[in-house]
């Protein structure tokens, strides 16, 4: 096809774009097209060469102003982002609802190796501090169970036994030996203390029970007990957020 750009004709490829209101300058590639009868129907060379002086200087005009424009546009799109943007402040790492929940590596029981909540983000995280030495935590732990298998897909389920008290692997294997829970000991702070467990907001009751987003924000925390439908309550609501 052929049609006009202003006083010209030319092949209607698709590559060409008007780059003034007039279309009497278009745009193709890195290439500025002027109409042709910018040079003079003339056999005067001086005339000629005149007219293709003037053209050079112009097209070269609007390279220039053309590459100044692109030059400003990314100049200020970077002073822009490192400058004036401003994102929004990241959580701070706490142990409060809305604190980016700290880390630790904590020891599996069964010796395997260690794991942190790091290991789940994209996941929500259910951190649950028992003891077999704690009546309340034991009964609880078929809630916990039972969440793990249900919210498999999205919920890791971490129960994080006492540094102090025996028995947490055999009452384990005996009780929950295909359980996808993941069970860990807690590091010792001192005689009467848990790092973990401390660090968290723990203060000498269990069993104690930390829930985290998908990225590893706390939404819920609680001191004591919790029935099946309080904790698929706070798992959806850190799922949900």
């Amino acid at each position: 096809d052929i049609k006009s750009v202003g006083d010209h004709e030319c092949i209607n490829c698709g590559d060409c774009v008007a780059v003034c209101p007039t279309k009497a300058i278009s745009w193709r590639g890195s290439n500025i097209i002027l109409p042709p009868n910018e040079i003079p129907e003339t056999d005067n060379e001086e005339e000629i060469e005149a007219a293709v002086t003037k053209r050079d200087k112009r097209v070269l005009r609007i390279k220039i102003a053309t590459v100044a424009v692109m030059a400003a546009a990314l100049i200020g799109a970077l002073v822009y982002f490192n400058f004036i943007h401003e994102n929004p402040p990241s959580a701070e790492i706490g142990n409060a609802v809305g604190d980016e929940c700290y880390s630790m590596d904590l020891e599996l029981i069964d010796g395997s190796g260690t794991v942190s909540i790091e290991d789940f983000r994209g996941k929500a995280v259910v951190i649950n501090f028992w003891g077999t030495w704690c009546g309340p935590c034991k009964a609880e732990l078929p809630h916990f169970n039972d969440v793990a298998a249900e919210y498999a897909d999205d919920v890791i389920i971490i129960t994080v036994h006492t540094s102090y008290g025996d028995g947490a692997v055999e009452y384990v294997q005996e009780n929950y030996a295909d359980s996808s829970i993941v069970w860990v000991y807690d590091t010792a702070l001192n005689d009467y203390a848990d790092a973990y467990y401390t660090t968290l907001g723990g203060k000498a009751s269990y069993p104690m029970t930390v829930i985290l987003d998908e990225d590893g924000i706390i939404t819920f925390t609680k001191e004591g007990s919790m029935s099946h439908d309080e904790l698929v309550g706070a798992v959806e609501a850190a799922l949900n957020k």
